[in-house]
């Protein structure tokens, strides 16, 4: 087939950008016309329908999307739409993609931006051209909605039980399809599934039969077992390896998932419908671009419901794993005053009191420093005339069920986490409940939780306790 110049209809309100773009886009090879206005664009395509139009609607919105949806109905070939906008609402933007826009440029137009968004059109054209030649060699799949699955399948489960032999429902499904879309325009996203409806067709066996559930799924019958219905559907996903290598640089690939459910004997339909489905969501769970077998994954259902028994999920969990480290401590003889605007910088309530070795020797809290700092000339005085020394601590290696039960029978205000005696880190009641805390996107900012409040997990070096 004879190569041709795209031909561009350049629909802009302001007559001298009009030339002037037209000058410019005519010197990098596009055939273009020229129009001022939506009912002379209508008049150009009468004469001759474009591979592009570049249509600047201005304060004419809906009749300029109008017009380009109009290009979508009836026959001819793909028109690819770039919208020349203003200041537009996202509701306008969305209403403009639903009437069949492939891309917006904002005004006034950027001369680089402009030949690069018809450079990525002109691709999607090519596709749309190539697999539309390629579409002319095999009969379009029938579209079908549940209901006239299952009815098909129902035919196909009645012939295999009276000729004992196995039949197999696979559901394929096209991969984060309409970020595809987004990517690459619509008609680029419906010449992507066109390729894989053209792949799934010529790999059909001859008894098998296949059926359009959308614009990106599809469902197969097989007269096959699981193996072989498996082997089909890999078949299928190497088949869109030449589509990928021949595809634009920029966007996703077009892979699809597979999901396979098989009987060989008497079976519900429902169940069968409901078994390929399941399995397919278990290929996008397994990272999508496979096939997944109904039941190939029960194992995992056993051993997740085995580690999510009481006491099980976090059997192997310690005291390290969960506690907030202690980067902070104070020695017995260090001053009350020094022990106090170290509480102040680092705004925690507690400190650990190690004596001149490291061990724990005590616990010094914000409570006490501060009567003690009231007194007269008290600042001087060493943290271990404040400290208390009644204070509850555990090996780095105690399990959490063990420090768990311990917080509900005595109610502590604060572990202390110790290795060969020295302090490492912090456990309290509200850290523990923390763990099960959902994390969102403010969990972790200035106003999610003040630094001083108790139980302060999310940063990991320091640990505020409520030690009264």
């Amino acid at each position: 087939m004879a190569s041709r110049p795209f031909r561009l209809l350049l629909v802009l309100r302001d007559r001298a950008e009009l030339r002037q773009v037209s000058r410019l886009l005519s010197a990098f090879g596009y055939q273009v016309r020229q129009a001022s206005s939506v009912e002379l664009a209508a008049a150009a395509i009468a004469v001759e329908r474009p591979d592009i139009l570049l249509l600047e609607p201005g304060e004419r919105w809906e009749e300029g999307l109008s017009f380009a949806q109009s290009l979508d109905e009836g026959e001819g070939s793909y028109v690819y739409k770039l919208l020349v906008t203003g200041e537009r609402s996202p509701a306008d933007l969305v209403k403009a993609i639903e009437a069949g826009v492939d891309d917006f440029l904002a005004g006034p137009l950027e001369r680089g931006e402009l030949l690069a968004r018809l450079r990525a059109g002109a691709r999607v054209l090519e596709f749309e051209r190539r697999i539309g030649r390629q579409g002319q060699t095999h009969k379009p799949m029938a579209a079908v909605d549940l209901d006239q699955l299952r009815e098909r399948l129902a035919q196909n489960l009645a012939r295999a039980t009276s000729n004992r032999g196995a039949t197999a429902l696979a559901i394929l499904d096209i991969d984060y399809f309409s970020q595809f879309m987004i990517a690459r325009g619509r008609a680029a996203g419906m010449a992507a599934a066109a390729t894989v409806e053209q792949v799934i067709v010529e790999r059909l066996p001859a008894s098998a039969w296949a059926g359009r559930l959308g614009e990106n799924r599809f469902a197969a019958i097989l007269p096959n077992s699981a193996p072989e219905a498996a082997q089909w559907t890999e078949e299928v996903r190497r088949g869109l390896v030449e589509f990928n290598a021949d595809r634009p640089a920029a966007g996703p690939a077009c892979t699809v998932s597979c999901g396979i459910a098989v009987v060989q004997s008497k079976a519900s339909v429902e169940e069968l419908v409901e078994q390929a489905e399941h399995a397919l969501l278990q290929a996008k769970h397994s990272g999508r671009d496979c096939t997944v077998v109904s039941g190939q994954f029960a194992d995992e259902g056993q051993k997740w419901s085995e580690l999510a028994e009481r006491g099980r999920f976090f059997e192997f969990t310690v005291a390290r794993d969960i506690m907030v480290p202690c980067a902070v401590a104070v020695k017995a003889k260090d001053s009350i005053k020094l022990a106090s605007e170290l509480l102040e910088q680092t705004h925690l309530r507690a400190l650990p009191v190690v004596d001149e070795e490291g061990k724990l020797a005590g616990l010094i809290t914000a409570p006490s420093l501060r009567l003690r700092m009231a007194a007269k000339d008290c600042g001087g005085s060493p943290v271990e005339t404040a400290m208390t020394t009644e204070v509850v601590s555990f090996d780095e290696q105690t399990t959490l069920a063990a420090l768990i039960d311990y917080f509900t029978q005595e109610s502590p205000l604060v572990i202390v986490i110790v290795h060969k005696g020295r302090p490492t880190g912090l456990v309290t009641p509200s850290s523990l409940a923390t763990l099960s805390e959902q994390i969102t996107h403010e969990t972790f900012g200035s106003e999610a939780r003040a630094p001083s409040e108790p139980g302060y997990l999310i940063v990991p070096n320091l640990c505020g306790v409520d030690a009264g």
